[in-house]
């Protein structure tokens, strides 16, 4: 949130938008739900172990990893598909 507020600021300051703070912007915010899905995913492993159980070592990592790392696919799709259309008419405005 710090680096796309600073972005939105020197935007509305200057007009003119930097590259570096519009990349960081969107990779921490992608860092930051891929975490959230983590935790979520965490409490729901959690709140399973409760009736059934399993080898941590064997069973949460062939379930995790392919999870984690489709979560991660997902949201880097998402975030690529951000600046396709950088420069479009209704990305910046007032409303």
């Amino acid at each position: 949130m710090a680096v796309d507020l600073q972005s939105n600021i020197v935007f509305s300051d200057s007009g003119e938008d930097y590259l570096a703070l519009d990349i960081g912007s969107a990779v921490f915010a992608m860092v930051n739900e891929c975490v959230m899905i983590l935790m979520l995913l965490m409490i729901a492993n959690g709140w399973m172990t409760k009736w059934t159980k399993y080898d941590y070592l064997v069973d949460g990592i062939e379930m995790w990893i392919p999870l984690f790392l489709l979560v991660v696919f997902i949201h880097v799709c998402f975030g690529a598909m951000a600046f396709v259309d950088r420069d479009a008419y209704h990305k910046y405005h007032d409303f």
